[in-house]
């Protein structure tokens, strides 16, 4: 896309930014700098705020910006309404705009980062691998960094050619993280590692465990407190990457494959939960009212029949999908649901709804009372 052209849109107009070899991704936020070398976006999350932070995203990877359509009026009014609730920016990420919008090149950009030791999210054309990492060194062809992301006592040290970065992202987890790394200088942390433990042994709803759901991918997991078990299921209050509330999850015990419960990454993340909790930033968006509730219930029947009465929008994930259906429950009737799916429009349009029917045995799991779907019921 044209350097001009992109100098045209205002950094108070929220848009969709969408990058050459995916048609269908975007990024959306505030365009807040344009370089002849990149833009600068102030990304908004899919819950409407400033967590996911800011991103560059190279000139010569945007292949259009949309600046009007029905999701951008949808988040519109989701970001009004956490502006007025104080949860667009509840971890004043908005101190860094001003500087970071100041540079004019990139390696301005890169010092800054060097000289700050500022963690940055670097995403690279020849690997799905994300570096979170602390920039060291920026010399002429590449990035030196030490890599935080990984599980170990010390982190590896990458090198990063520029030529192959494809975006890179200062985001709140990164701020947080930071934060975290500077309490526990000196501190050694063990880690202990479980995959058959009974479930007495696990279900401790005071402490933060990571689930290894489907296969035990180091790289993907689920990570909260278990709050109950049923005969049918497990209760998981799951926690988002900046130790806040995100949804409750409900599913099956036999698809964990494996738990962790000490780990250098739930160290980091009871460090942030506690800060926001003491801070009331845990449950941005008044989720935990629907905690009681959902203890009360002892069955999948009890969670799909509440949520049709009470006209919910939850999301479903079926055996051998990646992607969820994102809906409401018409009628459950024997092993039978039948589901209005609002196709993938956010937000969803009545043309794109759908009537499917979902046998109840092949649901993995269930995601009720999250953000996002709160989102939706108050908004669409």
């Amino acid at each position: 896309m044209k350097f001009k052209k992109l100098k045209n849109y205002s950094n108070d107009a929220l848009v969709q930014v969408y990058t050459k070899g995916d048609k269908e991704s975007f990024n959306l936020g505030y365009i807040l700098k344009v370089t002849k070398k990149y833009l600068l976006l102030e990304s908004v999350s899919s819950g409407g705020s400033l967590l996911d932070g800011y991103l560059f995203i190279p000139i010569n990877c945007i292949s259009k910006i949309k600046d009007s359509s029905d999701y951008i009026d949808f988040y519109n009014q989701n970001i009004e309404y956490n502006r007025r609730v104080n949860a667009y920016d509840a971890y004043n990420m908005g101190i860094f705009r001003d500087t970071l919008s100041k540079f004019e090149n990139e390696n301005e950009l890169f010092d800054y980062f060097v000289e700050e030791k500022h963690l940055l999210t670097v995403y690279t054309y020849d690997s799905d691998y994300k570096i979170v990492g602390e920039l060291k060194k920026n010399k002429k062809k590449k990035l030196k960094l030490l890599d935080h992301f990984v599980e170990s006592e010390k982190p590896n040290k990458m090198s990063v050619k520029k030529k192959n970065i494809d975006m890179f992202q200062f985001d709140t987890n990164n701020y947080l993280w930071e934060q975290y790394l500077e309490s526990k200088k000196g501190k050694k942390i063990d880690k202990k590692t479980s995959s058959n433990q009974k479930k007495s042994n696990i279900f401790d709803p005071n402490q933060l465990v990571e689930l290894y759901r489907f296969d035990d991918n180091d790289r993907y997991f689920a990570l909260g407190y278990v709050i109950n078990t049923t005969k049918d299921y497990v209760l998981f209050e799951a926690i988002h990457p900046c130790g806040s509330l995100d949804s409750f999850e409900i599913f099956p015990y036999d698809i964990i494959k494996k738990a962790v419960f000490n780990s250098r990454y739930i160290d980091k993340l009871e460090y942030v939960v506690d800060t926001n909790k003491k801070n009331n930033l845990y449950d941005t968006h008044g989720l935990l009212k629907n905690k009681n509730t959902l203890l009360e219930m002892d069955s999948f029947d009890d969670v799909f029949h509440y949520c049709r009465l009470n006209n919910n929008t939850i999301s479903l994930f079926i055996n051998d999908s990646d992607n969820g259906f994102t809906g409401k429950i018409l009628s459950v009737e024997n092993d039978v649901i039948e589901f209005l799916y609002y196709g993938n429009n956010i937000p969803p349009k009545d043309e794109d709804k759908k009537k499917i029917t979902i046998n109840k045995k092949e649901i993995n799991f269930i995601d009720v009372f999250g953000i996002e779907s709160t989102l939706l019921d108050n908004f669409s």
